[in-house]
């Protein structure tokens, strides 16, 4: 799934640097096709990066805990990984939802132009 999503990910920056480019400008079909197609994107690269630094932050929490001698910071991580993991879960299950949405808007769109 995380494979999935990166490739997702790398895909929407590619179209962002294509919108850039000259090129697309002096094409206005085109650079409208690659907006759409950034468009159908937006969305799940946007929750994919807030799950990204979710993990950073649950990361950080957990090497906390393994490191750490002081209470104080330790009740803390804890508290921590105890708001971060739910987000986290809730986060994957949406993206894998909008992942589903986005797969079926981009096949339903390839069946009409062919």
């Amino acid at each position: 799934m995380i494979e999935a999503l990166e490739r997702i990910a790398q895909r929407y920056d590619e179209l962002s640097s294509q919108m850039a480019l000259p090129d697309a400008f002096a094409d206005p079909q085109r650079l409208q096709e690659l907006a759409r197609d950034r468009a159908e994107l937006e969305d799940v690269v946007t929750r994919y990066r807030k799950l990204e630094h979710i993990q950073k932050d649950l990361g950080d929490a957990r090497e906390l805990l393994e490191t750490e001698e002081d209470v104080a910071l330790i009740e803390m991580a804890r508290d921590e990984i105890a708001e971060l993991q739910p987000r986290a879960d809730a986060l994957l299950a949406e993206l894998r939802e909008a992942a589903r949405a986005a797969r079926s808007q981009r096949q339903a769109r390839r069946y009409r132009r062919n």
